[in-house]
């Protein structure tokens, strides 16, 4: 079933989207400066590790900074279960979650939501449809519609058009239907000009334990440096040595994030 919506629409139905998404949350835009609501409706999913985000963003191959701010790369850092990529020829716009796909003309950007004419095609997947390929064998019909068209052209672009810059994924504990979710680790990441850091070296943020890029100057995972910046203490005794992950009872902190016994290591 596809729409036809415009741009207040559009607006209303990608917090719906966010707001509505179980499993998955795909966001496709050339340009990503988040508008307030769209940031606030994302806040609310900031610790769900069982959605799965997926961001797309493009163009400005000298300069990515124009087409996501480092500001917003650092709120996404902050999912539980993330996956941010670039496509350098990306011009499409696609939201999509669980249960709807939204191609459209506009970007994920304060301006065009507040200013721009846009327009977009909505399409509410057909699960029946979707099982095993039975919508053909139930109904004689083509089972090639709009929404898998556009669910298949998206992963074209995640899959085959696009580099991941940035990867976290959710670590568990016991089996699929009894799991016990135990922390998050960054598996890619890049410095401030989204290119990949190569032959990352594993570390851990020294609030939380989990497994982050190691740097003596970021010791902290997104989540945990913007608690530690509220009061900006260096000296503040933290749980775990930024090196090895252990225990470090209060011997580590932001001015000295290994403990002694790992210096060199």
């Amino acid at each position: 079933m596809a729409e036809l919506i415009n741009r207040f629409e559009i607006h209303d139905r990608l917090i719906s989207m966010i707001n509505e998404a179980e499993l998955q949350l795909i966001l496709i835009s050339p340009y990503i400066k988040l508008h307030d609501s769209y940031k606030k409706a994302l806040q609310k999913r900031l610790n769900d590790d069982e959605l799965e985000v997926i961001i797309v963003f493009g163009k400005n191959k000298e300069n990515k900074l124009k087409s996501l701010s480092n500001e917003d790369f650092m709120f996404f850092k902050q999912f539980k279960n993330i996956t941010i990529k670039y496509c350098e020829r990306l011009h499409a716009k696609i939201y999509a979650n669980d249960s709807y796909s939204l191609m459209t003309s506009m970007n994920l950007h304060s301006f065009s939501a507040e200013n721009n004419i846009e327009s977009g095609v909505l399409c509410k997947f057909n699960y029946l449809k979707d099982i095993a390929g039975l919508g053909g064998v139930l109904t004689g019909l083509s089972t090639d519609t709009l929404d898998r068209q556009i669910h298949a052209f998206s992963y074209d672009i995640i899959d085959k058009y696009s580099k991941t810059v940035f990867e976290r994924k959710p670590i568990y504990e016991g089996s699929f239907f009894n799991k016990r979710f135990l922390r998050s680790d960054i598996t890619i990441d890049c410095n401030d000009n989204y290119e990949i850091i190569e032959a990352l070296k594993a570390g851990y943020c020294i609030r939380t334990g989990s497994k982050i890029s190691f740097d003596i100057k970021k010791p902290y995972c997104a989540e945990a440096y913007k608690s530690w910046a509220k009061y900006g203490n260096p000296d503040y005794k933290e749980k775990y040595c930024h090196c090895t992950g252990e225990a470090s009872n209060g011997d580590t902190s932001f001015a000295k994030p290994v403990l002694k016994k790992n210096w060199g290591k």
